[in-house]
């Protein structure tokens, strides 16, 4: 099998052809040739106005939804998304039925994976269930293969489980991804506390719900000195809490959803369910000190937070939909269109692809002779319009829209 990618601009700083236009031939999945023109025939060719080429992107956090719940998504319709995205790895958040938190459980996770077109991992659960209360088996789900331990969906309230976790995964190099989300101040808001919020009449949550939690987490890591990271910020106050963390030397990662960067809680006003998701879209200023944040290393990864459902799931009355957004096939565009005058392209494909790697220990491919290929392929200035989607979620932002941005191909 062999692959050409004819005249991209490769986009990786510790490769030696970075900033440069070349033709990079693939054959049988190891790059061959990378040299200003190749001419022979190949048996898919990849061409474009303006191609770019990165190493593989990275989703730190999507949701696959089987086992369990098949109805919503299935492993072959979310790696399709996620290819369709650009994605060549993803790591799978353990909120199935049963529950990611055995060796067993991790184990099909792989062996499911291993026929699927990108890389997928499993995250193990922190607890048992993910219910918060017991811890799970941490150390026997690390040797089964999973590349972190998160409970998800699920916020962990008990910070002494958070203590627990942090101390025990030192042991052997444990990644712990916490999402930061106090239910006892949250009281279930459907949106974020603001004037939007106000004038639609929505039960809300302030930014404090998510805020306060992170300023927990961090004080816990400090404590025990330990690593950790902090999933789907997306308030301004958090970005200021994890900025003055680390110049204090506290050992913490994050990321941001692609949903928090690309929208507001503005698009609410037409009550649309889709843009029902936690973490909560915030104000301009909240977007605004996340774009910051990701231009000054604060933030570390891009994410999309993938979580789809089906057609009863969300097209209901706002109070009843349930939360999440299916956005992994569309989330480049989206990222394009809401930030292409505030983050640098070489800034946006490394929150994309090396560093989310880099977060669970996995190796960054160089785009180089002799390497695997492990490649996104891209315009980011064309535009384009996704006609169909890949995912079984009802709806995916995007789809049917003109958006600058597209992907051409992942290669894995």
């Amino acid at each position: 099998m062999k692959t050409l990618i004819q005249n991209a601009h490769i986009i990786q700083p510790a490769s030696s052809f970075h900033n440069q236009r070349k033709d990079i031939l693939i054959e049988n999945g190891v790059i061959t040739e990378i040299t200003d023109k190749i001419e022979l025939e190949a048996d898919e060719v990849i061409s474009g106005n303006d191609l770019h080429a990165s190493t593989g992107w990275f989703d730190l956090r999507a949701d696959y939804a089987e086992p369990g719940f098949e109805h919503r998504e299935t492993f072959e319709s979310g790696s399709a998304a996620s290819k369709a995205g650009g994605f060549t790895g993803v790591v799978l958040m353990p909120n199935t039925h049963p529950t990611v938190d055995s060796k067993s459980q991790v184990e099909f996770i792989n062996k499911m994976g291993s026929f699927l077109p990108i890389e997928v991992f499993a995250a193990g659960s922190v607890s048992v269930g993910t219910k918060g209360k017991d811890l799970a088996e941490l150390y026997d789900m690390y040797q089964a293969g999973a590349v972190a331990f998160t409970d998800g969906f699920n916020p962990i309230q008990d910070a002494d489980l958070v203590k627990r976790a942090l101390h025990y995964s030192q042991s052997f190099d444990g990644v712990v991804m916490l999402y930061p989300h106090n239910e006892s101040i949250a009281h279930s808001g459907m949106m974020n506390e603001s004037p939007m919020s106000t004038k639609l009449g929505l039960k809300s949550a302030p930014a404090l719900a998510e805020s306060l939690t992170v300023s927990r987490d961090l004080f816990i890591a400090e404590y025990c000195n330990a690593p950790v990271h902090i999933s789907c910020i997306s308030a301004a106050k958090s970005v200021e809490l994890i900025r003055d963390a680390k110049a204090k030397g506290i050992k913490v990662t994050c990321d941001v959803a692609v949903a928090n960067l690309a929208f507001t809680d503005s698009v609410l006003d037409t009550f649309d369910s889709t843009f029902k998701v936690l973490p909560h879209l915030r104000e301009e200023e909240d977007r605004q000190a996340l774009i910051q944040g990701i231009n000054d290393g604060t933030i570390d990864a891009i994410v999309t937070n993938h979580r789809p459902w089906n057609i009863e799931e969300k097209e209901c009355e706002f109070d009843h939909a349930e939360f999440g957004m299916a956005c992994s096939e569309t989330a480049f565009s989206l990222l394009r269109n809401a930030t292409i005058d505030s983050i640098e392209l070489e800034t946006l494909v490394k929150v994309l692809s090396e560093n989310p790697r880099n977060i669970v220990g996995q190796t960054v491919d160089t785009i180089e002779i002799g390497n695997k290929s492990n490649i996104t392929v891209f315009d980011p200035y064309e535009i384009g319009k996704t006609e169909t989607k890949k995912s079984l979620s009802y709806k995916v932002p995007g789809v049917g829209e003109q958006l600058k941005g597209t992907v051409k191909a992942a290669i894995c």
